[in-house]
């Protein structure tokens, strides 16, 4: 995961976005989202890669953000717990910075809500962490975990958190 972080490059095009991601299959491309789609492995989990374009000038597609979904397989909420807590250590380790975190959100649509949500601000990059357990009555085909990557001057979704300090 910190070595997706680490290569990542906003505005690249999609062939760099593939050559960067080569490690992953593409599963499928989205026109109306303008997004690809891959599956690889993820700290050792099989997950779903998302890669969302926006398209600039001259209609060349520019990376603006990347989630990672996983695991594919729904594990116990216990086991996702674990997965959460070693990944928000990772993460607060390597950005060498306390994340904000969030309360859940089960009042929200279902397909929205989330268990707990940290949020880290570095530079550009907005990265969110959620876990959401079948024991907070959440959909149950949300992912258990959901790491989202996203270029704060770009992503609409990384604007929200465009007041955390850089």
């Amino acid at each position: 995961m910190i070595d997706l972080i680490r290569r990542l490059n906003w505005g690249i095009d999609k062939n760099a976005t593939l050559r960067l991601l080569s490690r992953f299959q593409k599963v499928e491309e989205s026109p109306t989202q303008n997004a690809i789609g891959l599956s690889g492995e993820v700290f050792g989990n099989s997950s779903f890669v998302v890669c969302y374009f926006k398209k600039k000038v001259f209609g060349k597609d520019s990376l603006v953000r990347v989630n990672v979904l996983m695991p594919v397989e729904r594990p116990s909420d216990q086991r996702s717990k674990e997965l959460f807590t070693s990944l928000r250590s990772d993460l607060s380790q390597f950005l060498n910075r306390t994340p904000h975190d969030v309360g859940g959100t089960q009042n929200a649509p279902p397909e929205f809500r989330v268990s707990k949500m940290s949020v880290w601000r570095k530079d550009d990059t907005v990265i969110t962490l959620t876990l959401s357990l079948v024991s907070d009555t959440l959909d149950i085909s949300s992912p258990p975990i959901a790491i989202g990557i996203g270029y704060v001057k770009d992503d609409p979704i990384s604007h929200q958190w465009d007041f955390l300090e850089p």
